[in-house]
């Protein structure tokens, strides 16, 4: 049961973030390396969708991360297993789904960036 209480309070954190995000109540200063950009460079990106597809991609890890205490405490092995190798498909797609074919980007014809 120490376990639940451990990692609820481990993902509860990234979880209310990824809801913030979602609902748009906090934008890019939220999202790191984005944060981080000249104001040139950050004007040129979509900050809303961007915002966005972080906090479901927030809310699904943290889906995938509940799924390792729950394994635990029914002692099913192989849920245990499968929320770990979610989570971490999920970051792996979504990272290079984010970085691939300039979905972010206000002029999708733009090539400098």
């Amino acid at each position: 049961m120490e376990m639940f209480i451990i990692f609820g309070v481990c993902i509860s954190v990234p979880f209310g973030i990824a809801i913030l995000l979602v609902t748009g109540k906090i934008g890019g200063d939220a999202i790191s390396g984005f944060n981080t950009m000249s104001k040139e460079k950050r004007e040129k990106y979509d900050e809303k969708s961007l915002s966005r597809f972080v906090g479901w991609l927030l809310i699904v890890f943290c889906l995938g991360l509940f799924l390792i205490p729950t394994g635990k405490y029914l002692k099913i092995g192989w849920l245990t297993f499968f929320g770990g190798v979610f989570a971490f498909v999920v970051l792996f797609v979504g990272v290079i789904y984010a970085n691939t074919g300039k979905r972010f980007y206000k002029d999708k014809k733009c090539t400098k960036f």
